[in-house]
């Protein structure tokens, strides 16, 4: 059997390696998928997708309020389909939970404060007992 030996000069040693990485680089280049380039033309995009499809959101994010009941639109947006594509501003209201709980203890307590608004006016009992008795009390 003959043994292989390495190539005793550099010149041919490094050619070799200059080939090698030739070859490696025109398959590349030969092999690389090719861009498809097209010129940009205005029009109308369809929007529309045939046929039946699963629409799955790329995150969940879980929201709970304070207090349940049912979600009520903002006046603007109470249209329904009406309102798609209209345009929100930062800090714009877009939905109130309609709580029946919550708004029947505010009633209630807005009576409270006004009833205690009224007996705050009035002059205390103990005042009209006491002019009756003064009244009295110059009389005799």
């Amino acid at each position: 059997m003959s043994e292989l030996k390495l190539p005793e000069s550099k010149r041919v040693l490094w050619g070799g390696g200059a080939a090698l990485v030739l070859l490696f680089a025109l398959a590349y280049y030969f092999l690389m998928p090719v861009a498809e380039v097209v010129t940009v033309r205005r029009g109308t995009a369809i929007s529309a997708v045939y046929g039946t499809v699963r629409i799955e959101p790329a995150f969940v994010v879980r929201i709970r309020a304070q207090n349940d009941g049912f979600i009520q639109l903002a006046e603007p947006f109470s249209a329904g389909r009406g309102a798609v594509g209209k345009s929100v501003e930062k800090g714009q209201l877009l939905a109130t939970i309609a709580d029946e709980q919550t708004a029947r203890e505010l009633k209630q307590a807005r009576a409270d404060l006004q009833a205690a608004v009224d007996r705050a006016a009035l002059p205390p009992a103990s005042s009209e007992l006491l002019k009756a008795a003064e009244d009295n009390l110059q009389r005799l």
